[in-house]
């Protein structure tokens, strides 16, 4: 049973609105954090397992997903890539796990001498134990990713605890710390920082704004019909006679709803300005475009769309040629996108497909067909690097820029490797009795 609550919303202000996905009681602590000019929806849900849900009911209503932690991150990901919108969860680390470990024994004065723990990433258990000089004889860790199952992790607990391997459970869901209390488990659902979901919301915010700024983006976009036999030099000229004069009314009903502007350019052309945000929203993140099928099937003609984003007009305009030329030379669909990155997107309506028309795009299909590494991620990579000016890194800043787990980040970087697109440069000691992570350099 899922529950999506809806706060009032402070008038008068431009507001960064951010979906926060969790469960009641974790929520709670998130709405403690206050930020500026920042409406938090909460969306609340008894298992992780019914976060995807939620992401595709509030997709449309937001700017951020906010995961109260990486689990329902992980379920959520086709949810996620569907939706286009930026995510952010809070992570369970050290300092999660220090506090933790001081709670059950000062707090709840267990005196533990055998603990399971599950985590998204077995380091930050590891590090802490070793810092701590806490052996590890008795420690028990069950990492996890997309391989989630509440049955499983449930199951690992419960069978250490009755076979006497353990005398207490730390678990990062607390939909399993739910299920073990019920069965007489002593446990304890990892404590959520407020460090940590401070600074999980500032990344959130930080997305947020980036994406406000691309939302105003221009838009140009270029229509034509495609009959040649439409003409305004027919004998009669009338509307109900005229396809680019129908075209046009529709086209100005069409502009309305997006608060754009529609221009004819020749007979059986013309052209709309719009922003980012509108055309996002029209097209439901790139995916139809109902206005094309809705000319043809009124006007009995073909049309082509053909939209270009860009920090000016001109180049906006430049991009929606592109489009459009595409459009007009494909048998699939009669919509594309063409971004300021120089990204087709198309046919809408048609399973729409992303492909990069720059050189260092062409690059970047080579290096992921090369590794095995999504197109995505490689590009995600490369923005990566640019952001650091190219400099050095380790696995924890990649993670922390992909939002993904420090494994999968290491995964990545070993491909790379693998294909001696990266190198280790060095080590870096973040703990004084931690592993040692290694520095990379990546050579494309």
């Amino acid at each position: 049973m899922m529950t999506l609550l809806h706060p009032n919303v402070e008038k008068g202000k431009m507001m960064i609105r951010i979906a926060v996905i969790g469960s009641e009681q974790l929520i709670k602590h998130v709405l403690k954090t206050k930020k500026d000019d920042v409406e938090l929806v909460p969306c609340i849900y008894k298992t992780p397992e019914d976060a995807p849900a939620l992401v595709k009911e509030v997709k449309n209503n937001t700017h951020v997903l906010f995961f109260a932690g990486p689990i329902p991150y992980f379920l959520s990901q086709q949810e996620i890539q569907k939706s286009g919108l930026p995510s952010v969860y809070i992570p369970s680390d050290e300092y999660s796990i220090i506090l933790s470990l001081y709670h059950i024994r000062y707090i709840l004065q267990e005196e533990t001498k055998s603990i399971s723990i599950d985590i998204s990433d077995q380091d930050y258990v590891y590090n802490v134990f070793d810092e701590l000089d806490i052996s590890k004889d008795s420690l028990f860790v069950k990492e996890y990713e997309g391989n989630y199952n509440l049955g499983s992790l449930v199951a690992f607990h419960y069978n250490l605890w009755k076979q006497g391997k353990v005398d207490f459970v730390l678990t990062s869901v607390e939909a399993v710390y739910v299920k073990l209390n019920e069965l007489g488990v002593k446990s304890m659902h990892i404590i959520k920082p407020q460090k940590n979901i401070s600074d999980a919301l500032d990344r959130a915010i930080d997305q947020g704004k980036i994406r406000n700024s691309k939302k105003a983006q221009i838009v140009v976009g270029l229509v034509t019909i495609e009959d040649p036999s439409c003409s305004f030099h027919n004998a009669e000229n009338e509307l109900h006679h005229n396809p680019s004069m129908k075209a046009y009314q529709i086209l100005k009903e069409f502009v309305k709803k997006i608060n754009a502007s529609v221009l004819q350019l020749e007979e059986n052309q013309f052209i709309l300005y719009a922003t980012r945000g509108a055309i996002e929203k029209i097209t439901n993140g790139y995916s139809e475009l109902p206005i094309a099928a809705e000319m043809e099937k009124r006007l009995e003609v073909s049309i082509s769309f053909g939209f270009g984003f860009g920090l000016t007009t001109k180049e906006a305009q430049e991009n929606a040629n592109i489009a459009l030329y595409h459009s007009r030379n494909s048998v699939q669909g009669k919509a594309y996108v063409v971004t300021d990155k120089k990204v087709v997107i198309g046919p809408l309506d048609s399973q729409p497909q992303q492909y990069a028309l720059r050189s260092m795009d062409e690059d970047i299909l080579s290096i992921s067909k090369k590794t095995g590494i999504s197109v995505s991620n490689v590009s995600k990579i490369v923005e990566f690097l640019n952001f650091r000016n190219f400099d050095h890194f380790s696995a924890n800043d990649l993670s922390d820029y992909l939002h993904l787990s420090k494994r999968s980040a290491e995964r990545m970087l070993k491909k790379l490797l693998d294909h001696h697109l990266a190198q280790i440069v060095g080590e870096e000691q973040p703990y004084q009795k931690g592993r040692p992570r290694s520095i990379y350099k990546v050579n494309f």
